[in-house]
Formats: C-alpha cells, sequence, structure tokens
C-alpha cells in the first residue's frame, strides 16, 4: 500500500512538473510574439510595457506615400477633450516608421481603453506632446499622406498637412463606391466598414491599434490609387504645391505656447499620478487659453470619437 501511494504522489508530481513546462513553453512563446510584434502583452504573466519605434532616418524606408492613425485619450471634466495618446505613422509599403506613445498637456481623466488599446501603465513610457509632435511632423513633411478622418489626427496633433497631399479615405467617393456604400453626408463610411467590404478585413474587434489601422488605410488607397490620383491630377494640380511652410506657420504658435507653461504642464501631469489632492488645487487654478483645442468644451468632434457607429 505504501508502494503505491508513492507511486500516486509520483505520478501527480510528474503531471505538475510537465504542465508546468508545458505553461512556461507557451509563455515564452507569447513573450517572444509579443516582442516580435513590439509589445508585451496584457496577461497576468508578463508587465504591460510598450515600447516606442522611431525609425526615420533610415534611408531604406523612405516611400514617397505614409499613413498615419493615432488614438486618443480624455482630459478634463469625465475625459471630455480629445488628446493625443498614440500615435503611428508607416511608410508605403506598411513598414513602422513612428509608433510611439504621448503623453498630454493635461491630466488623463479618461484613457478611453475601449476605443484606444490605452491604459495608464502605456504612457509610462510616452514622449511629451511636443517630441511627438516633431516626430511625426519629420515623418509627414512633404509625403503624400492617407488616413482615415485625418481632420481628427491633425487637429490633435496640432499639425497642418498641405490639402494637394492628403488622402483622406473616409472622404473618398471612390471606396465608397466600390463598397456599393452610398455618400453619408455628414458621417462617412466607417474604416471598419470599408475594410470589411473591400479587404475582407476584420479590424477594430477589441481595441483599437493605430498600427493596424493606418495599415487599413494604406490598403485601401492602393485599391484606387491610380484613379484616385489622377482624378485629383486633373481638378487639382496646384494643390500639390502648396509649401510645406504653412506646416511650421501652423505649429510654431502652438509651440511658442507649449514651452511658456511647459514646466509647470510637466510639474500638473507629475502630481496627477501621486497626489490627487494637489492636482485638484493645480487644475482649479488653471486658466485654459482661449482657442486652444484643450478647453474644457466637449466639442462635436469629441463626441464622435467616442461614438461606436463612428468607427
Amino acid at each position: 500500500m505504501a508502494s503505491t501511494s508513492h507511486e500516486k504522489r509520483a505520478v501527480g508530481s510528474t503531471k505538475r512538473q510537465s504542465a508546468s513546462a508545458k505553461q512556461q513553453s507557451i509563455g515564452v512563446k507569447r513573450a517572444r510574439l509579443n516582442i516580435r510584434n513590439n509589445f508585451f502583452s496584457r496577461s497576468k504573466a508578463l508587465p504591460i510595457i510598450r515600447t516606442n519605434i522611431v525609425r526615420l532616418d533610415e534611408p531604406s524606408l523612405a516611400t514617397q506615400v505614409v499613413a498615419i492613425d493615432c488614438e486618443f485619450v480624455g482630459t478634463g471634466p469625465r475625459g471630455s477633450v480629445s488628446a493625443l495618446g498614440r500615435a503611428s505613422v508607416l511608410n508605403e509599403r506598411g513598414d513602422v516608421l513612428l509608433d510611439v506613445m504621448c503623453l498630454p498637456d493635461e491630466p488623463v481623466t479618461d484613457y478611453r481603453t475601449r476605443w484606444s488599446g490605452i491604459r495608464a501603465a502605456d504612457l509610462s513610457r510616452g514622449l511629451p506632446f511636443d517630441a511627438v509632435q516633431d516626430l511625426v511632423r519629420r515623418a509627414v513633411r512633404g509625403r503624400v499622406l492617407v488616413g482615415h478622418a485625418l481632420h481628427n489626427d491633425l487637429r490633435v496633433l496640432r499639425l497642418h498637412h498641405p490639402e494637394g497631399l492628403v488622402r483622406d479615405t473616409s472622404k473618398c467617393v471612390l471606396l465608397q463606391a466600390k463598397a456599393g456604400m452610398p455618400p453619408q453626408g455628414k458621417r462617412p463610411a466607417s474604416l471598419r466598414s470599408l475594410s470589411l467590404a473591400l479587404l475582407n478585413l476584420r479590424i477594430q474587434q477589441r481595441e483599437h491599434d493605430s498600427v493596424e489601422d493606418a495599415d487599413a488605410c494604406l490598403k485601401l488607397y492602393r485599391l484606387v490609387a491610380e484613379e484616385w490620383e489622377s482624378q485629383l491630377a486633373v481638378r487639382a494640380p496646384e494643390l500639390g504645391k502648396e509649401s510645406d511652410d504653412e506646416s511650421d506657420q501652423a505649429s510654431n504658435g502652438d509651440k511658442a505656447a507649449a514651452s511658456v507653461k511647459g514646466r509647470q504642464r510637466a510639474r500638473l501631469h507629475e502630481l496627477s499620478y501621486s497626489n490627487p489632492e494637489s492636482t485638484a488645487k493645480l487644475t482649479a487654478r488653471r486658466q485654459v487659453r482661449p482657442g486652444f483645442v484643450g478647453t474644457w468644451q466637449t466639442g462635436d468632434a469629441d463626441n464622435l470619437l467616442v461614438d461606436d457607429k463612428y468607427w
């Protein structure tokens, strides 16, 4: 009997060791996959760490067409003001040129994780807004810029891009016609619906991923690029000659204003994670700049960004 009991314990121990080894093997495979995808998964076994990717100085990656997508978080009362949380830029081949997390100027009050895929820990390695803005400007300057509802991305980035170099898939009649979708007035076809109809590609099934969305925009652009470019060349050839200087002029004012109170904002952001009481006092004393994109008001654009039907 003693021998039988000992054998059972030995068998049980062997099974547990085997299960543990199998679990470790799966964990290693997942970790390798996540490292290859430049981030660690949100599983309990692994920490939440995102790696910023900046590959703007590699000549082999330079293309005339780039695609951009941004994820937004909320600042202000109830997270009602959209702020940049993540920016991703891909080249024409789909290679990632830029994928960075951004620390907004103001304390984040709603991470909008359902749509943005961003959590507090993701911003632990975030770059200051001014740095991200400058990186994006470098990545897109002088290039054809592809994206979906680009006005939202450019507004939050506080950047201007020459109209003749903008290719907004949300406004492309060719794509809507190809997908059998009639023009939808103020609310154009969503990226998700266009991707499914024309690419048989399912995106945004759960949380959004700006790299995935930018890649979908590129694929949609390629479907109609030849005809789209031909139409633009005939209709408005002068648009392509618009100077990039406008981009600099549009951003200089924001840059100067941001530098004046940069230290105060950094301190406010630091306190937002360490001392909520101090943050409340600082926020109460803070003066909102007239016309600044971060005023404590919810505009139509901000409402759309937290509307499932919009995406």
